[in-house]
């Protein structure tokens, strides 16, 4: 049983029960839950602070922060949670067990052990500095020491880890997807499928070039030939459909 009030507080417990008249349980468990609240730091009152690792038993959770309007890609059992506590955008990579109970714990945990950003500058006695791709990667400074004591290069250890992505994970990396294998590759047929899609295969980057270049009204998609052949531009749709109405209709054509 999982509640919450959607804006950063959050309980959970797990009480046995058997399915049918089990209407005192139900409010047993919710009780219970009312009773464990705990408050959640949330990034932009959406989503976790960082990117953090988390595991209980034989489950292992990366957590992963997501942009505005991403939602929520996780376990049901973790979107549950991510709903009670007002967290929007988020994506959880499940390995391991995926037993609710475990689970619950684990997610839990990381929620609690996640540290803000001034916490984190002020561990490192070094800026953060956040590159996100849909910002394109523009360096944003999130925290800086409490302290204004910055240390130098020459202060970090040589063997100082200042990676983030294995500071938050602890050390561990999620284990890669492994992609389908083609059956038809290396064979006879497939070579010549791709051999006759050479000819297309940049058209839609050449068309999206053009009408970034030469604006979306009508010849911006052309050949360099064009004033050799004027008919080696794109068709103008819209004087097509016009006249074709105009003479479906009996329109007068101007």
């Amino acid at each position: 049983m999982v509640t919450g009030n959607g804006n950063g507080t959050v309980g959970y417990s797990i009480t046995p029960g058997k399915y049918g008249q089990n209407f005192k349980t139900f409010r047993s468990a919710t009780n219970q839950a009312g009773l464990r609240l705990v408050n959640v730091e949330r990034y932009e009152e959406r989503t976790v602070y960082h990117d953090f690792f988390t595991q209980y038993g034989s489950t292992r959770l990366f957590v992963e922060q997501r942009p505005p309007g991403y939602g929520i890609v996780a376990h049901r059992g973790i979107k549950a949670i991510c709903q009670m506590a007002g967290i929007k955008d988020i994506h959880v990579k499940l390995e391991g067990s995926n037993n609710i109970q475990s689970l619950t714990k684990a997610f839990m945990l990381g929620l609690l052990r996640q540290k803000t950003h001034q916490v984190l500058a002020d561990e490192k006695q070094l800026h953060l500095i956040e590159l996100r791709p849909e910002n394109d990667y523009f360096p944003r400074v999130l925290a800086s020491p409490s302290n204004s004591k910055v240390r130098t290069q020459a202060e970090i250890g040589h063997n100082e880890i200042l990676d983030f992505e294995m500071i938050s994970f602890e050390g561990n990396l999620p284990i890669p997807r492994k992609a389908k294998k083609n059956p038809w590759e290396g064979q006879d047929g497939w070579d010549k499928y791709l051999r006759r899609g050479w000819v297309s295969a940049s058209h839609a980057s050449v068309r999206e070039r053009m009408r970034v270049e030469n604006g979306e009204d009508y010849g911006a998609v052309r050949s360099h030939l064009v004033d050799k052949y004027p008919e080696c531009q794109e068709p103008n749709m819209r004087e097509y459909f016009i006249n074709r109405w105009k003479s479906k209709y009996g329109v007068e054509q101007e």
